[in-house]
């Protein structure tokens, strides 16, 4: 069966994870996929997936809008030649919509919603046109519950819809092994945080940084990722005085290996859909932390510790807690990694295979 998958671009995020991570194995299983970008910009994610021996097809669009008419007329012959197109992302999921209608395909259309909340949510002229854009797709794949029920709210009852949580190569990081501190510029001695996350108006990492100064010297934090709100991350630092404990890390191709070095891993967010650098750091046997929100505590609630979003003084609070009593560190930690292995890839591609031979 021949499948494309369409994603806007491979930069750091849930979404681009997924795409790299499910190509390759469903490739294993049979079928001939290849993958659509529109940002073709070089990226960890792209490389990986060109390592692996998928099709990587770009549309070269790095200096243009995802949403640009010559993005649409370059896609219309490509999607035509598919059995299935997979839309992951909004532009995606709008531009194979589009292709659909304006090239007179019979390509059956599937996407992924892979968030609880997205800026359309409650606007009644962007609820028609969502309305009018999920209609031409012939499954819906949602990566929760909560991210079903409010898709739900926004376009209606009476699509076929089905629930596939993320998953992630347990193995991979889990088996993954530590890299020295001081090729981070840490000491042995330090106690190190670290979270994995774009910084876009979802993530928080605000109050992991205002935690800072509630904790002693030998914590550092590690925060792994780009975007637009990394500046103001990085002034926050400054005005409270922990620049030198707080280290921007860009893009790294090498995440499991830091998860390995940190000593408790956090997600903080707003929001999120299922979130996979929840599950890639509960796999490395560290205990992980969360904010208490929509897509984090389904994942981490009963395994790891939940703290109130933006409370930082919790998040302190329960950062010490760790650090002080090792028994309580372990019992999290092993719960974590309980937890991790319900989310495998291996059980989330044979259900997204199961659909498309469907």
């Amino acid at each position: 069966m021949k499948i494309l998958q369409v994603i806007g671009s491979l930069a750091m995020g849930g979404a681009e994870k997924l795409v790299t991570e499910i190509a390759p194995r469903l490739c294993q299983m049979g079928h001939e996929v290849d993958v659509l970008v529109f940002d073709g910009t070089e990226t960890p994610f792209l490389k990986e997936l060109k390592a692996s021996g998928v099709k990587v097809i770009s549309l070269g669009g790095a200096s243009r809008s995802n949403y640009s008419l010559a993005n649409l007329l370059k896609m219309i012959p490509i999607a035509r030649r598919y059995d299935i197109v997979h839309a992951h992302t909004t532009p995606a999921q709008l531009l194979t919509a589009l292709s659909k209608l304006l090239g007179f395909s019979k390509t059956r259309l599937i996407t992924t919603e892979h968030s609880t909340n997205n800026h359309r949510r409650g606007k009644w002229p962007l609820m028609i046109a969502d309305r009018m854009m999920y209609a031409f797709y012939d499954h819906i794949i949602c990566i929760s519950e909560t991210s079903k029920r409010n898709l739900e709210k926004q376009i209606g009852q009476g699509h076929i819809i089905t629930v596939i949580e993320n998953g992630i190569d347990v193995k991979k990081y889990h088996d993954a092994s530590p890299i020295p501190k001081a090729s981070l510029h840490l000491k042995e001695t330090d106690f190190v945080l670290t979270m994995v996350g774009r910084f876009v108006d979802a993530k928080d990492q605000d109050t992991i940084i205002r935690s800072m100064p509630l904790l002693p010297e030998d914590c550092k934090l590690l925060l792994v990722g780009t975007g637009t709100r990394q500046k103001e991350c990085e002034e926050l630092a400054q005005s409270l005085n922990v620049s030198d404990r707080v280290f921007f890390l860009g893009l790294r191709s090498d995440v499991p290996q830091i998860l390995h070095t940190s000593d408790v891993v956090m997600m903080s967010s707003h929001w999120e859909g299922l979130s996979l650098s929840s599950v890639e750091g509960m796999s490395v046997d560290k205990p992980f932390m969360a904010s208490d929100v929509q897509g984090l505590r389904e994942v981490v609630g009963g395994a790891g510790l939940l703290f109130k979003e933006g409370d930082y003084k919790q998040l302190a609070e329960e950062v010490m807690r760790l650090k002080s009593d090792k028994e309580f560190y372990h019992q999290i930690a092993e719960s974590c990694l309980k937890r991790a292995q319900n989310y495998d890839i291996a059980t989330m591609v044979q259900k997204y295979s199961d659909i498309y031979l469907r």
